[in-house]
């Protein structure tokens, strides 16, 4: 599953804080641990699993907004047909 298929699913991710997700969608609505911290992403497992919730739940619903706005299929779609019409 991508980040995209999980957000519009509104479901939690906990995953590695990578130079890649730096200022994505990613870093601003799931939980980031620094890579090889354990400790963090022990900590982070913990609370997701306790239901320490802190927001959590209307994040989830923004990011899956967010999905909906701006990452559906349909506006894919839309945007290839508007370039191909563009070419033309």
């Amino acid at each position: 599953m991508t980040f995209f298929e999980v957000a519009a699913c509104e479901k939690p991710v906990i995953s590695c804080r990578l130079p890649a997700y730096i200022g994505t969608f990613a870093e601003k609505y799931f939980r980031m641990v620094e890579p090889g911290n354990i400790n963090e992403l022990s900590d982070a497992i913990v609370e997701e699993l306790n239901g320490d919730n802190n927001g959590k739940a209307e994040k989830l619903i923004k990011a899956r907004r967010v999905v909906e706005k701006k990452y559906d299929e349909k506006i894919y779609i839309q945007g290839l047909h508007d370039i191909y019409r563009d070419l033309s």
